[in-house]
């Protein structure tokens, strides 16, 4: 009698191990397709980006260490910096920084805050990257595809527009 009671339960032992198989196998796949979905869409954007500063290599978004170059280029930093990334810590720090600090010359080319690009660091912050990983997203995405800025929000340029105004009060 006893050796019933076990192979029930055994069988009860598989189907749970099969079911928590198939439940980890099933969240796998959605993971992979999430993934996928977001590297099209970063990938696109920074081609778009790429495109909208005429220059001629956007198709290096699609590759990882392609598009940090050329967003190292599109921010007038050299390219060549890419190679810290065989550096370990500390190339990939100062790797991260040059990087933000590119994209923060690039949002501010297309006349958006610069400060934006610091949500690009943000998502290593444990506690905020899940939010601040959307956010970038997001931002990336309204400066590939939004034609024009509503307000000019470039500091530098705002500035400009300030001296000149400024001058023509004085010719007055």
């Amino acid at each position: 009698m006893g050796n019933y009671f076990e192979t029930i339960f055994s069988y009860g032992d598989t189907i749970f191990q099969g079911m928590a198989f198939a439940t980890i196998l099933a969240l796998g796949i959605i993971s992979v397709f999430i993934f996928l979905g977001i590297y099209v869409y970063h990938s696109i954007t920074w081609m778009n980006i790429a495109k909208k500063f005429k220059y001629k290599n956007s198709w290096l978004a699609w590759i990882p260490l392609g598009e940090w170059a050329m967003r190292l280029h599109l921010g007038n930093i050299h390219w060549a910096w890419i190679f810290l990334v065989l550096v370990p810590v500390v190339g990939w720090i100062i790797l991260f920084i040059f990087l933000t600090v590119a994209t923060w010359r690039i949002f501010e080319k297309r006349g958006y805050f610069g400060w934006l690009s610091l949500f690009f660091p943000a998502m290593f912050v444990p506690t905020i990257a899940e939010v601040s990983f959307v956010i970038y997203l997001v931002i990336i995405g309204i400066i590939s595809w939004k034609k024009e800025t509503i307000i000019n929000l470039s500091p530098k340029r705002s500035k400009r527009v300030l001296i000149r105004r400024s001058k023509k009060r004085i010719k007055k």
